[in-house]
């Protein structure tokens, strides 16, 4: 998009996507991490007039006189890295005559590998943010742990306690299995729980004792849950938001409004709106790609809600009363939803749930199912998603429709709450009205 901005023909370009476009894949696809969301970018750069390789990756180049002559492409098979980005650091390089004499003997290096050769006076390749040679001796020099990335234990240190870490280049260690990598997380919830280890250490007044630091902690960390976005603007003028919790679930509800289908041809597709859910109702993944700008900020802050803070969205869309979610999370409901004092009200109500008689006799029924399920064969806890969806419909049955089956106790104290916040915010949220004193 950026050499397209700079006013370099279309017809001048030619854009390697190999293995980004499958019309039957789930799950991630491309950089863009669905299918129908490449179908819609290959439409555009089609209209465009660029051409695109799905099933070719760079295997060379042609450089005489140090200067970039040909690129040498060929077929994707076990021998292409994941992240064929990285071949850009050990391309070969045949110093062939700048007429192509002797291409035969040069290209016979990369053997039947190269299959295409396109002229080209420069080449930009990308990859995912990855570990590169200078950290990886800064890490083995130091004579820290190594696994692909810097490993660190559940209070974020390195193997030498005054050594702290966080980010796409460190991993937990392998003993907290069950712990996505970091790169997956969100920056600023990985940055505060850094900030807040640290502190432990060098905080004279509430810092651990040397001694304690010396021994790595056991204890599995806290997991990230906040949900991490990417965004960007995509040829053809399209603006791509993707939000997503670390966390993805074993199976999901998709619910995509505006028919991702394409168009007839010579058409841009008007693109479209996918919400994914887990089995427990909450949003799992938010993906965008159309030709309006969208409020980035607000969509984060709907990824992680449980739908029914969303006016029970899951039952609005299958009885047809959604058409766009963009225009959805625009109306005015939605503004109690990224106020500021909203997250914070939520952290309190959980707060206050996680000690509510009412709440722990949900929690304990479901623990009873499950462990009833378990004992008459069934599949292992979240080994197929299966115990997921008793323990959902175990809560469903607990809690009732609109809550009505929750102890009265619990009822009373969630209106409350939520009356207390109206109150507290009641000149920025003019559309809900409190109830009348009696």
């Amino acid at each position: 998009a950026a050499l397209l901005d700079y006013g370099v023909p279309p017809s001048k370009l030619l854009l390697l996507r190999p293995g980004a476009l499958d019309a039957d894949a789930e799950g991630e696809t491309g950089c863009l991490g669905d299918a129908e969301a490449e179908q819609v970018l290959r439409r555009a750069l089609d209209l465009m007039g660029v051409e695109v390789e799905y099933d070719l990756a760079v295997r060379g180049i042609s450089a005489p006189r140090e200067e970039l002559a040909e690129v040498h492409l060929g077929p994707i098979d076990e021998s292409t890295p994941d992240n064929v980005g990285k071949l850009s650091f050990g391309l070969p390089s045949y110093d062939e005559p700048a007429d192509g004499a002797g291409g035969a003997a040069a290209g016979s290096a990369a053997g039947a590998m190269v299959t295409k050769r396109v002229p080209a006076c420069i080449l930009v390749t990308a990859m995912e943010a990855d570990v590169d040679a200078d950290f990886y001796a800064a890490v083995s020099d130091a004579g820290l742990v190594f696994d692909g990335k810097l490993v660190i234990d559940a209070n974020m240190r390195t193997t030498d306690p005054s050594i702290f870490a966080g980010g796409p280049a460190a991993r937990f260690s392998r003993v907290f299995k069950t712990m996505p990598l970091q790169m997956h997380a969100n920056t600023a919830e990985v940055g505060a729980r850094l900030a807040e280890a640290l502190l432990e250490r060098i905080d004279p007044l509430g810092g651990a004792a040397d001694d304690e630091w010396a021994t790595q902690s056991m204890e599995p960390p806290k997991p990230f849950i906040a949900p991490r976005g990417v965004s960007a603007v995509l040829p053809g003028g399209y603006n791509y938001v993707h939000i997503k919790v670390p966390r993805q679930p074993f199976r999901s509800i998709d619910l995509t409004t505006d028919n991702p289908k394409l168009p007839d041809a010579g058409k841009l597709s008007p693109g479209f709106t996918k919400l994914v859910l887990d089995v427990h109702g909450r949003v799992a993944e938010l993906l965008y790609i159309g030709l309006e700008p969208v409020e980035e900020r607000n969509l984060a802050a709907v990824v992680g809600l449980h739908e029914a803070f969303l006016r029970g969205a899951k039952e609005l869309f299958e009885g047809g009363a959604v058409g766009d979610w963009i225009s959805f999370f625009r109306q005015e409901w939605a503004t109690a939803l990224y106020h500021a004092s909203f997250k914070p009200f939520l952290d309190t109500l959980r707060a206050m749930l996680a000690e509510d008689e009412g709440s722990n006799d949900v929690v304990d029924h479901c623990l009873r199912v499950l462990r009833d399920r378990k004992e008459g064969g069934g599949a292992a806890d979240g080994a197929d998603g299966e115990a997921d969806f008793t323990c959902f419909d175990a809560m469903k049955t607990r809690i009732g429709p609109g809550g009505s089956e929750l102890m009265e106790s619990t009822k009373k104290m969630i209106e409350v709450m939520v009356v207390e916040y109206i109150k507290r915010n009641r000149y920025t949220l003019p559309k809900y009205a409190l109830p009348e004193k009696r």
